[in-house]
């Protein structure tokens, strides 16, 4: 049998012992749970892993830089283009010249 003390990957933090109690009532003793134990290090051992700690901690900030780097690419792209069309005036436009074929 594999034995540990931690109840999750990070820690549950309450002042509240009710708060507590409710979260460690589904691991009372005796009852089977499902744990997650890594076979490399038996001694880390977690009853939950809270896979929406990783969500929310981690890939929904770097999709808010993600769209926020776009906002800003997108911003900068077209105060270029505006500030190009101003400097260009309707009929102002030269061509290259072609050199005639003799």
């Amino acid at each position: 049998p594999i034995s540990g003390t931690k109840l999750s990957v990070r820690p549950i933090r309450s002042a509240n012992p009710a708060v507590v109690k409710q979260q460690i009532a589904p691991y009372t003793v005796g009852r089977m749970v499902l744990a997650r134990v890594n076979p490399n290090q038996p001694q880390r051992a977690f009853l939950n892993t809270d896979p929406l700690f990783y969500l929310q901690y981690m890939v929904l900030p770097g999709l808010a830089l993600v769209a926020l780097s776009l906002a800003i690419g997108q911003s900068l792209h077209i105060h270029a283009q505006r500030k190009r069309r101003r400097q260009w005036k309707f009929g102002d436009f030269h061509a290259p010249v072609m050199a005639a074929a003799v």
